[in-house]
């Protein structure tokens, strides 16, 4: 993890540097296929420009179907997990299965190729950014309220609170201002997600669990 994650933002980096520099036109005209056209600019000294941009188009459709294998596979090994704990419907699927439940997958596949048919790769892009931040944002907090453990160290997570407080608002202002449509797609999803969450999930049982780890009001404290 330490050698890969800095290794992967240089070649981020790199690959940005060498693309504003090739085509800075393409970015604004076509950024979707910046990168082709890149990959073409660079290869056309060598009478081989249509076999850089195939060569990119086919890295880019490779990477993009490794990262969405992952994710819905990953995503459907979770899923198992809160099967397992009944926190997901059984519709979903059955925890008893080895593996991977399929119908977990083929729903999440489902859902997967639904988003950005209805919501646009911008909106799902923006949407999948703001979900990570959120979640990272939230796990952050829980940590800091955790900071009297001497295994927590206060100082992280109250940077990654402060920063994602302060990110959010940011983010969604820029959609709101720059990209609109995204911006309201982006909280329509956002809406969907949340009335799935309250209506379909089943709530009873994680209210149970819920409230073996909260004292109960009704009862006096006959310490104090």
């Amino acid at each position: 993890m330490y050698i890969s994650i800095p290794v992967a933002v240089t070649i981020y980096i790199l690959v940005g540097m060498v693309t504003v520099t090739l085509v800075p036109q393409a970015l604004t005209s076509h950024p979707h296929v910046a990168l082709k056209d890149a990959a073409s600019l660079m290869m056309q000294p060598y009478g081989l420009a249509q076999l850089g941009a195939v060569g990119l188009a086919l890295s880019a459709l490779f990477s993009t179907g490794s990262a969405i294998n992952a994710t819905l596979f990953s995503s459907a090994h979770f899923a198992k997990g809160l099967l397992s704990d009944d926190l997901l419907p059984d519709q979903i699927g059955s925890s008893g299965t080895d593996g991977i439940p399929e119908r977990t997958v083929l729903v999440l596949g489902a859902i997967t190729g639904a988003f950005p048919w209805f919501g646009g790769l911008g909106a799902i892009t923006s949407f999948a950014s703001l979900s990570f931040i959120l979640v990272f944002g939230a796990m952050s907090y829980l940590a800091f309220r955790q900071r009297d453990h001497d295994e927590v160290n206060a100082l992280i997570p109250a940077i990654g609170t402060v920063g994602v407080l302060a990110f959010c608002p940011l983010m969604m202002y820029n959609l709101y201002t720059r990209e609109p449509n995204t911006f309201y797609i982006v909280l329509g999803i956002a809406v969907v997600v949340l009335a799935v969450e309250l209506l379909y999930f089943e709530r009873d049982i994680i209210e149970a669990e819920v409230t073996e780890f909260e004292p109960d009001p009704g009862v006096i404290d006959e310490s104090n």
